[in-house]
């Protein structure tokens, strides 16, 4: 009887607004995985009586939880869990929002996961419409100077992200900040593969120890259109090249 009720349970609140629950059957819900058998709604309305509200149910130590009736270290964990979640969920949403927009920002942001690397690593950074990251992660770990470039995997997880822009980027160590001709044809592929998914490629970037190189830059210009996808005005381009990246080194690490 338990399990079809549960099943009940489960079905109701992915095919209704979970909003219409009440709190008792949120927290019973929250307890089927801690406890696999038995009735749950008891035991939430005991946690309710005992601690009076959700919060004073999440605010309560585990010692105190498992005063309660039915409740062990397995419940009081579940419990203490959903509230260092929601803990972290409301500071990402108090975080300070960073637009990417401007090509000495994802320079800074993207130099110091290249250091003491000692084999190339191919990085994929993931943006909205507004330059809003959503996504960075290391793709492709290789030998001291290469790495394969998972096309299909990138561009399926930009897909997935729901990503407008996408920016590439891999290390020479302790080599220079010139792409090889291997390098310029996958950075073709990318594109190619992108546009499938109407994601732009806006930037590769090949990073050595004290500097940088733009592909795209130098493949297609400052002044290019948005690509075939016109997601973005040729002014934009223009802007977000802040640095020229000829003049530019990165500060020593260590200076005297």
């Amino acid at each position: 009887m338990h399990e079809n009720h549960r099943q009940r349970m489960r079905e109701r609140f992915l095919k209704s607004a979970p909003d219409t629950f009440y709190e008792h059957e949120l927290l019973e819900m929250l307890l089927y995985s801690a406890i696999p058998r038995g009735d749950t709604n008891e035991y939430a309305h005991l946690l309710l009586e005992r601690f009076g509200s959700l919060r004073g149910v999440f605010e309560a130590s585990p010692e105190s939880l498992q005063e309660v009736r039915g409740i062990g270290p397995s419940a009081a964990v579940s419990i203490k869990l959903v509230l260092e979640m929601m803990k972290r969920y409301a500071k990402d949403l108090n975080a300070p929002v960073v637009c990417y927009d401007k090509i000495s920002k994802i320079v800074s942001f993207l130099h110091p996961r290249f250091l003491g690397a000692t084999s190339e690593q191919v990085h994929l950074l993931l943006f909205n419409n507004r330059m809003e990251m959503l996504d960075a992660s290391v793709v492709s770990v290789g030998s001291v100077n290469s790495a394969d470039v998972p096309i299909q995997d990138i561009a399926t997880k930009a897909l997935y992200t729901k990503a407008s822009h996408a920016i590439l980027a891999h290390n020479h160590p302790h080599g220079w900040a010139l792409p090889s001709a291997e390098d310029k044809h996958v950075t073709e592929r990318v594109r190619v593969a992108f546009d499938l998914f109407k994601v732009n490629l806006l930037e590769h970037l090949v990073f050595s120890d004290d500097g940088y190189y733009p592909i795209m830059k130098q493949e297609y210009g400052v002044f290019r259109s948005a690509t075939p996808l016109g997601q973005l005005c040729s002014d934009f381009y223009h802007d977000f090249y802040d640095i020229d990246e000829e003049s530019f080194r990165f500060p020593p690490l260590f200076s005297n």
